[in-house]
């Protein structure tokens, strides 16, 4: 797994470079850092303060809920913020907080956002609210024979102690273990391949 804060993120096609950090004193980072801070992390904390410890399921659950509420999908929107920031140089670094605070967001910066919190997570130094699992930015493309064209998308794939890979793709409103949305047949191929062959074999009649 590669550290998903202070990286930057770039697409398959010249855009923006999306930046994810906080640990510096930047505008960006005390905005993605207060974020964590003082909003995500205090909800959940009074959501595992009933029960006493930070449950996996929680936890995701709160993660992909604040990040579809507080980054909502907007392609046209997020273009014209990306314009407006890059001045239509390409590759120019953008801070994922510059998303956050417009409120807007596509597949890539709703991954991201979902793997900073993760990130978080994995290093608060408080046991009921640590999760030990270990995730990743996923990226697939697919063709769309009818118009001639070939669309990519970004999601977050996590893998608890359990050894079951769960997805969390705010963009297509869905989460949960691999295996279920595999059943699903979804549009987008979450599995990776080695993944989809054991999953053929073993259930034949849902092969495609």
């Amino acid at each position: 797994m590669t550290n998903i804060i202070g990286g930057v993120y770039l697409g398959a096609r010249a855009r923006e470079a999306i930046v994810v950090d906080d640990q510096t004193n930047s505008e960006g980072d005390k905005i993605l850092r207060g974020f964590y801070e003082q909003e995500f992390k205090t909800n959940l904390e009074s959501k595992a303060a009933r029960i006493g410890y930070l449950p996996k399921q929680l936890a995701l659950n709160q993660i992909f809920k604040t990040v579809l509420k507080k980054m909502p999908y907007d392609d046209a929107k997020v273009k014209l913020l990306i314009q407006q920031l890059t001045q239509g140089e390409q590759d120019k670094k953008v801070h994922l907080s510059s998303f956050l605070l417009s409120g807007v967001g596509v597949c890539r910066q709703q991954a991201l956002l979902v793997g900073y919190l993760l990130e978080k997570l994995k290093q608060e130094q408080r046991p009921e609210l640590k999760i030990l699992g270990t995730f990743s930015i996923e990226r697939n493309a697919i063709a769309f024979e009818n118009e001639g064209r070939e669309g990519a998308h970004v999601w977050v794939r996590y893998t608890g102690s359990s050894g079951q890979p769960w997805i969390i793709d705010v963009t297509q409103k869905k989460i949960g273990r691999l295996e279920e949305l595999m059943q699903q047949r979804s549009s987008w191929e979450y599995a990776r391949p080695h993944e989809r062959i054991l999953f053929e074999r073993s259930h034949p009649d849902q092969s495609f």
